[in-house]
């Protein structure tokens, strides 16, 4: 998966959880090279529109979707 990208030097650990949910953990060098690869991850990411930007627009669409749900149950 890194390596598509250009990343030889992460190492990836993937987990899922309940509805298709899931996280990517990413393992880096602990030297300068590592963090020059994780900041060059962070920037692609932010290229793609998949950064952290795009995920706080995302994300209180999302909560805001549960929270509804929940109230209807109750």
């Amino acid at each position: 998966m890194l390596s598509d990208l250009g990343f030889g030097s992460g190492k990836c650990k993937s987990m899922y959880g309940r509805d298709h949910l899931g996280v990517t953990v990413v393992k880096f060098a602990g030297d300068q090279s590592g963090l020059n690869d994780a900041i060059n991850l962070a920037e692609y990411f932010e290229k793609e529109n998949r950064g952290r930007k795009a995920w706080s627009r995302l994300q209180p669409l999302t909560l805001g979707k549960e929270e509804d749900d929940k109230i209807q149950i109750s």
